[in-house]
């Protein structure tokens, strides 16, 4: 075979790179000329071969800083030198080169050893660059737009990233936030991530470790509560995460952990007032269930007040007809006064007993809304004022009037007047029946007004008050009990005419400084 003629291999190349649709140049092997540069590479940089004959002048004109100049074409000259020696082309190999026009571009070299030749191609990548820092600029920016994000939200946020074999996970990354609920540093949270859960109260520490264990074991989304020891401080949180499959095979946790100390606060706070309110209650129930223990024991004194002034009466009457039929004698006059008067002081000494069970009725003063008591009244008088066919009129009970008494007695009051009406309402036809509660505000203290459309009380029934009664069979018994507790409270009660025609009770509480 025939030796290469190198001139014709010369043209060749020459042709080839004169034809190339990329950037190109050819040199001499020891690249110390520059044979030729084609019109892309002029299009590109600028230079003719006028401009650059040798490559000491394309050094100095592209890469203007001496120091770069040296450091790529120390880089360049080893890669050729290798590429000579041993493996014929020459790597791809990235500078910055500076235009005629004085524009800098990013530009890849590929060059291959052929003969006495080196061609060399040049692509440029600056746009390709450009966009590169540009999504890199934009990366960077929406990674601190995230981390500010994360940072200053309430909750602390993490990242925790199984391996693909499964275990325990690591954090990837941790929130300032989460750091100080937890009170550890980044470095030891990333290192182990067990120092996460050393934070856990004693209490609670094996089923949280049981719940995050089956979560990752099962890939499974978590939530839970605990309280976790930081500083010395007992705080209650929350942590939530959902997993995600990343495609080598792991598992990223993105969760938040919230501070719920505050609400946990509140809840305990609302728990107690509750208690304390039930307490309140119970409290309440008792007492009223005492005072209606001596209600119901003066209602039974009463009854047996009934039965020695039935006898008083009969023997009264015994007396007056025997004396019509025919006189009696001083001695039989005698034994009749005797009963009567043993009679009467069996009378006098229950009211006495009565008189000090009701005065002996405990009393627990505090700040009292009349009207609130006067509703509660009218609420529980509901019933019997329905099951008798009577209207009720209610005046003042649109605003509050604030006293210092005891609600509980005061109601028990109302309660006993509004029966007392219903009871003197009964011969009243239907359409008359009618009882009107008022209440007035005097100066610091109050009165409150019962009144209704019945017979009334004449002046000598009104005159025996409290025991005065307009009911056949009563006692008076009722006013007794009003009045009691209106002396409990340093108040009055009057008992008068009422402007429907009947009966009207009026009970009047002073200020609280008066009444102390």
């Amino acid at each position: 075979m025939p030796p290469p003629n190198h001139h014709v291999v010369g043209c060749e190349i020459r042709t080839l790179v004169e034809r190339l649709p990329v950037p190109a140049v050819l040199t001499t092997r020891d690249g110390a000329r520059i044979l030729l540069v084609n019109d892309p590479f002029v299009r590109m940089v600028g230079y003719t071969l006028a401009d650059i004959p040798t490559m000491g002048d394309w050094a100095k004109l592209a890469y203007p800083d001496e120091a770069y100049r040296r450091e790529a074409f120390a880089a360049w000259n080893a890669a050729v030198t290798e590429a000579r020696d041993v493996t014929g082309p020459v790597g791809a190999m990235e500078f910055r080169a500076t235009c005629r026009d004085g524009a800098m571009r990013d530009v890849v070299f590929n060059a291959v050893v052929t003969g006495d030749l080196l061609m060399v191609m040049l692509i440029d990548v600056s746009e390709r660059r450009r966009a590169e820092a540009k999504l890199a600029e934009l990366q960077a920016a929406l990674e601190r737009t995230a981390f500010e994000l994360t940072e200053n939200i309430p909750v602390g946020t993490y990242t925790m990233v199984q391996p693909p074999d499964g275990g325990i996970g690591r954090f990837e990354f941790v929130s300032e936030r989460f750091l100080e609920i937890c009170g550890l540093d980044a470095e030891e949270a990333r290192r182990d991530p067990f120092r996460a859960f050393a934070c856990v109260h004693p209490d609670d520490y094996d089923d949280w470790v049981r719940k995050n264990a089956e979560v990752f074991a099962k890939k499974l989304p978590f939530f839970g509560e605990c309280r976790v020891v930081a500083g010395g401080m007992v705080r209650w949180i929350t942590a939530e995460s959902t997993p995600r499959g990343l495609p080598d095979g792991s598992t990223v946790w993105e969760g938040v952990l919230i501070d719920i100390t505050r609400q946990k606060q509140a809840e305990a706070s609302l728990a107690r007032a509750r208690e304390m309110e039930r307490l309140r209650e119970e409290a309440e129930r008792r007492d009223l269930e005492g005072k209606l223990r001596t209600s119901l024991a003066a209602s039974a004194t009463a009854r047996d007040i009934q039965q020695p002034l039935g006898r008083i009466v009969l023997e009264t009457q015994a007396a007056i007809e025997r004396l019509r039929e025919a006189p009696l004698r001083e001695a039989q006059m005698e034994d009749y006064l005797e009963d009567m008067l043993a009679e009467s002081r069996h009378v006098v000494d229950m009211l006495g007993r009565m008189k000090a069970l009701l005065r002996n009725v405990q009393s627990d003063h505090g700040p009292v809304d009349v009207r609130e008591v006067v509703a509660s009244a009218v609420l529980f008088s509901r019933p019997l004022l329905l099951q008798h066919g009577i209207s009720l009129r209610e005046n003042g009970l649109d605003r509050s009037v604030r006293i210092d008494g005891d609600g509980v007695q005061i109601q028990t009051a109302i309660i006993n007047l509004i029966r007392n009406a219903v009871e003197a309402l009964a011969g009243v036809p239907g359409d008359r029946r009618l009882i009107e509660v008022t209440i007035l505000a005097d100066g610091d203290g109050a009165a409150i007004i019962v009144g209704d459309a019945g017979p009334g009380m004449s002046p000598e029934q009104v005159a025996a008050a409290p025991f005065a009664t307009t009911k056949p069979d009563g006692t008076g018994l009722g006013l007794y009990l009003v009045r009691t507790c209106m002396e409990n409270h340093g108040g009055t009660m009057t008992v008068g005419r009422s402007s429907l025609g009947g009966a009207e009770v009026r009970l009047a509480f002073p200020p609280a400084e008066a009444r102390a």
